[in-house]
């Protein structure tokens, strides 16, 4: 049986290991994307605040002026806690894999169906594909022979591994 000490350093290693695993583009774009959505919305709720404070300030109504700054303050670390919660669910994703399937061939319809099947995948695409590809996953018309705009391609797409 373990000791609480044990548990508590098993469960810090957990979470260390956790942290220090590197974000996808995916996941950093999910990120930015939450940076600039509660962004937004603490600049909406201080132009709205900011109305009403300058309004208490004007009439030297100082309890309400020290009620709507306080409000403004709760707000702020309100929405600031709110988008660490859904950064924190963001970076606890694990990372789907992303899948480009090379060819044309029954080999390559095989392999994008299994593709698609599998839990770990997130994103499958087929190039050149075929016709019974472009139903079920996205073709993208490259030349297979040239590698180096296939490579070009995948970095557009932030296809890292």
């Amino acid at each position: 049986m373990k000791s609480a000490l044990e548990l508590a350093m098993a469960r810090f290693a957990d979470k260390e290991e956790q942290s220090s695993r590197p974000l996808t583009w995916a996941q950093k774009d999910a990120l930015a994307a939450l940076d600039a959505k509660y962004k937004a919305k603490v600049a909406e709720r201080e132009v709205f605040l900011q109305k009403q404070i300058m309004q208490a300030r004007a009439s030297r109504d100082a309890e309400a002026l020290q009620q709507l700054e306080t409000q403004l303050r709760n707000e702020r670390m309100r929405l600031e806690d709110e988008r660490d919660q859904a950064k924190e669910q963001v970076r606890g994703q694990e990372a789907k894999l992303k899948v480009l399937v090379v060819g044309s061939g029954g080999r390559e319809h095989a392999l994008v169906n299994a593709c698609l099947a599998s839990p770990l995948v997130g994103e499958v695409m087929a190039a050149p594909g075929n016709g019974g590809m472009v139903k079920a996953v996205r073709c993208a018309a490259l030349d297979v022979n040239d590698i180096a705009a296939t490579v070009a391609w995948r970095a557009l797409r932030r296809w890292t591994s």
